[in-house]
């Protein structure tokens, strides 16, 4: 069975959010998409991360993880669909993934793969802040199509 392809790029977080006082983030409908309202009441910059959040084995390990739990769907195939969705999703203190969304789609069952693949993710080494664990947000692109 073919699985998609996957690229990760810019995988470093070009939006990274981790716990504080600020209410600087627009709560829209996006946070609505697919799981609900995330609370963003609690959220700051990622450069105020002394450690970032990382997944155990680092991106290579990531990398590995999303090629063997990533399915291109049928429907996909089917219709030649290809293309990168943009996820959201936070990482806990306990490193385990929550508030998975689709930020930008791009259909015929990627999005819904792509966010159970990050769903059923291994827990992470959370990322912390004055010696603390804290939450914080990641976005990342997966790349979909049909393997050559």
């Amino acid at each position: 069975m073919k699985t998609c392809s996957i690229l990760l790029f810019l995988f470093l977080p070009f939006l990274g959010y981790s716990q504080s006082d600020s209410n600087n983030i627009d709560s829209s409908k996006v946070y609505q998409k697919m799981v609900g309202k995330l609370d963003t009441s609690a959220l700051v910059k990622f450069n105020a991360l002394h450690s970032p959040p990382q997944f155990k084995g680092g991106m290579q390990g990531f990398a590995a993880y999303l090629k063997g739990s990533l399915v291109y769907p049928d429907k996909a195939k089917r219709n030649g669909t290809s293309g990168k969705v943009l996820l959201s999703f936070v990482v806990e203190r306990d490193g385990s993934i929550s508030n998975v969304v689709v930020e930008k789609g791009i259909g015929d069952g990627c999005d819904e793969a792509a966010v159970k693949a990050i769903q059923n993710s291994p827990a992470w080494i959370p990322g912390v802040m004055d010696g603390r664990p804290v939450r914080v947000k990641y976005n990342i692109p997966l790349s979909f199509g049909a393997k050559k």
